[in-house]
């Protein structure tokens, strides 16, 4: 019996491809600023204000032991779930939606030993694609100490002014082409136009 195909998520963080499985994500959405919460858990960034509900935003960089980075407009949001609890992880970029089998995984303890928080690895053209669990991102003491908090900002909210909220839903069919090439093309596309109206009033002239 074959294996079961499933889709991932391919995002850029750190110039590392990573995946998560899209069931156990809810929506994609440009960046926003942050609002820090004074004695806030170390893995959590701030919160953000999604639909009127107060988020937990994930500092993934630091869970994966990269340097900090300054949040940008050109940063994504993706919004998935631990268990029962909703988060945000800001990361630098999304490239597609893949679907491949599950037996192309390979485990990590055959390649990766001893590095936390990746379940295996795939290549895909060349590249090496680090799969990740959203639900096993935190640790129980974690989840813990971010219910604690959403519990105190829920009697606080009327204090506490949360003004961003994402922007639009990104959507990304499979194997569509990464934002930044999309940029590309539609530069040059414009560019064209530009030339072919320049061109049009030289004749005119003449």
């Amino acid at each position: 019996m074959e294996n079961e195909n499933n889709y991932y998520l391919l995002f850029e963080l750190n110039q590392y491809t990573f995946a998560f499985d899209v069931v156990k994500i809810n929506r994609i959405a440009r960046a926003v600023e942050i609002t820090p919460i004074p004695n806030s858990p170390d893995i959590v960034t701030g919160v953000i204000n999604v639909q009127g509900n107060i988020m937990p935003v994930i500092d993934i960089r630091k869970r994966f032991g990269f340097p900090d980075k300054k949040i940008t407009v050109n940063d994504f949001l993706i919004i998935g779930k631990v268990k029962e609890l909703s988060i945000a992880l800001i990361i630098d970029n999304v490239i597609e939606i893949i679907e491949f089998s599950e037996d192309k995984i390979i485990d990590k303890k055959n390649v990766l030993p001893g590095i936390p928080y990746v379940d295996g690895i795939i290549k895909l053209d060349g590249d090496i694609i680090y799969i990740n669990d959203l639900s096993r991102l935190l640790s129980l003491d974690e989840e813990q100490e971010i219910y604690t908090l959403l519990k105190q900002l829920d009697t606080q909210k009327n204090n506490i002014k949360i003004k961003d909220k994402p922007g639009t839903k990104k959507t990304i069919s499979p194997k569509k082409a990464s934002p930044k090439k999309t940029i590309k093309k539609k530069t040059t596309e414009s560019s064209n136009k530009k030339k072919n109206k320049n061109t049009i009033k030289s004749n005119k002239k003449k």
